[in-house]
């Protein structure tokens, strides 16, 4: 569902397939509508967002080198500009969890993280840097944690962006990012 005032009079909600359209005078019809379509009304195509939810859980242990996580990523196209989001649900094992946001060499990113860990809430405001960039380190050593990202990446190159993640210190027990995570993406140009 969607609300949009093409050029400040009307306005329509509803599904890329069906929308309830008015005029600037509250008059309404129903009309059938494509997405292409819809883009065309706002004048410009937007891609609509993805969403990539993380089917299982994934551990890790013994190791603090940074990897991509197995689900939360995508591929992006060189000189474009993507709106990212992730919800980020974990579990620590004794060596803690550390996470980034990766992607393609050159590639810029503006971003805000919520966090959920252990008994307090943490927001950050990260200024725009290069990739790869720090999302968060969590020193606890046990517990259902989360982080929710929110970020503006300007690429350069085209590759792929990921969330990476590993432990904070060394240690046989397991630190675990939970199947229900997600991430979801949208191009804006």
């Amino acid at each position: 569902m969607g609300i949009f005032k093409p050029g400040g009079g009307g306005s329509f909600t509803g599904t890329a397939s069906r929308v309830v359209v008015t005029d600037s005078n509250g008059a309404l019809s129903s009309s059938s509508i494509t997405t292409t379509q819809l883009g065309y009304l706002s004048g410009q195509s937007l891609a609509l967002p993805t969403l990539v939810v993380k089917a299982a859980n994934q551990s890790r242990n013994t190791t603090t080198t940074y990897a991509d996580d197995n689900t939360l990523f995508f591929a992006v196209e060189a000189n474009k500009i993507y709106r990212v989001k992730a919800w980020i649900e974990y579990t620590l094992g004794a060596g803690g969890a550390k996470f980034q946001l990766a992607g393609p060499a050159s590639t810029t990113v503006k971003s805000v993280t919520h966090t959920n860990v252990g008994n307090y809430n943490a927001h950050a405001n990260n200024p725009q840097g290069t990739l790869p960039q720090a999302i968060l380190g969590d020193s606890n050593t046990s517990g259902t944690n989360v982080i929710l990202l929110e970020a503006l990446v300007r690429t350069t190159n085209a590759g792929t962006l990921s969330v990476q993640w590993a432990q904070l210190t060394s240690n046989g027990a397991n630190s675990t990012v939970l199947a229900g995570s997600w991430l979801e993406y949208q191009k804006l140009n």
